[in-house]
């Protein structure tokens, strides 16, 4: 499973910064809001995530792993 990828984001009130292990090592941020949470879903869609690992700041990640978990 070489496709696997391991996604890792930093939350903070206003911003997601998201890093993944992809041939590139690509990284992108993101609004720490609804619509942010729902652009992040959308742009892990195009790869095959084995994990991701949240930095807990705060409550921040709560939204965003709820977002994660009920997004079809």
């Amino acid at each position: 499973m070489a496709n696997q990828v391991a996604v890792g984001i930093d939350i903070s009130k206003r911003i997601m910064d998201v890093a993944n292990g992809h041939e590139q090592q690509s990284t992108a941020v993101f609004s720490s809001d609804d619509a942010g949470h729902q652009a992040l879903i959308t742009a892990l869609k195009n790869y095959q995530v084995s994990l991701i690992v949240m930095e807990a700041t705060g409550q921040y990640q709560l939204a965003c792993a709820c977002a994660s978990c009920w997004s079809p």
